[in-house]
């Protein structure tokens, strides 16, 4: 079973504020750059770097609310899977976003060991 680390992003309510609905923005959360997604008044979280060519995905746009497409060469890849739209076989991370009281939340892997 995969663990996560947590890490606060911000206060809810200041995120909805910065994003429209259908955005996509990079943020610098953890040393990682991080590309959000708000559909509705839902956040999803990806790898910034598109697996294409690199691209920052926090350049891009919301297609259908459910794909960011890559600013470059249009790749698009599901804000839930990570899967590339066309079946190229290529996929970003995709982390889990935890929505609390005191704001939102993206869980990275946590790539500690263990002793076996």
């Amino acid at each position: 079973m995969e663990k996560y680390k947590f890490h606060r992003l911000m206060d809810k309510a200041e995120l909805l504020a910065a994003m429209e609905d259908g955005a996509v923005r990079t943020f610098h959360l953890a040393g990682k750059k991080v590309c959000i997604v708000r559909t509705e008044d839902v956040f999803y979280a990806m790898n910034d770097k598109c697996p294409h060519q690199g691209a920052s995905l926090g350049g891009g746009r919301c297609v259908n609310g459910r794909l960011v497409e890559c600013p470059y060469h249009k790749y698009m890849f599901n804000i839930e899977t990570g899967q590339e739209r066309t079946g190229t076989g290529e996929a970003v991370r995709i982390y889990k976003v935890e929505e609390r009281e005191d704001g939102v939340y993206v869980g990275f892997p946590f790539l500690g060991f263990s002793w076996r």
